[in-house]
């Protein structure tokens, strides 16, 4: 899961630097972007984030999602989730394909920032909507586990996890394999077909997936 979302961030952030530029209004704002793009990649946390709040101001708007990275829980060395969401919902009014940044952030918190599971559903349904489609993977997760805000609903889950787990997706994999496998308010258990959910999980890596195979009794 860390990986795939610290590749969905990573995604982003790449586009926001090369939309930022394309949306600049001053040969200013460009300079500030790419300045705070050397800082940022030189450690200075701080310059950077002045470097890109300053462009954003003046027009190029998807800077705000730059800031915003600079803090995002899943890849930033200093994560501060409240900073990043205040950056991001700035940029997420010029273009939606910040939703996946906000909804992870929404749904990761830090050790200051509690995780929002409504707000991470909104953000993220909206990101499945625009054609991220990892995103389900993580809507589907959030259905399965519950917390923060959100009841846990296996057959929501599922809606979301069939399509990740078809797309690769380990972790999709094994939620659905073990929802399959319990069954859920209109779904009969179905333990053969969720045991092949958990198996393909676990030949793609998925440490969890292995345990509960081996726990189990179960080869894989």
């Amino acid at each position: 899961m860390k990986n795939l979302l610290a590749t969905l961030v990573l995604f982003l952030a790449a586009f926001a630097f090369h939309s930022a530029k394309a949306q600049e209004t001053s040969s200013e704002a460009k300079a500030l972007i790419n300045k705070g793009s050397a800082l940022e990649k030189a450690g200075d946390i701080a310059g950077a984030e002045q470097c890109y709040v300053q462009a954003a101001e003046m027009g190029a708007h998807s800077a705000w999602i730059l800031a915003g990275n600079l803090y995002a829980p899943a890849v930033s060395a200093k994560p501060n989730a409240k900073k990043a969401i205040e950056y991001l919902e700035k940029g997420v009014l010029h273009d939606q394909r910040a939703a996946v940044l906000l909804g992870l952030t929404y749904y990761l918190g830090d050790d200051h920032t509690q995780p929002n599971y409504l707000k991470a559903l909104t953000y993220l349904k909206k990101a499945s909507e625009i054609g991220v489609a990892s995103a389900n993977g993580i809507v589907g997760n959030i259905y399965a586990m519950g917390g923060y805000g959100v009841a846990p609903d296996p057959d929501q889950a599922l809606l979301w996890l069939m399509p990740a787990a078809e797309n690769g997706d380990a972790n999709a994999m094994y939620n659905c394999g073990l929802i399959l496998i319990n069954g859920t308010q209109s779904l009969d258990p179905d333990p053969q077909e969720g045991l092949n959910y958990v198996k393909k999980a676990a030949a793609k890596g998925l440490k969890a997936a292995q345990k509960w195979l081996t726990d189990k009794g179960q080869k894989w």
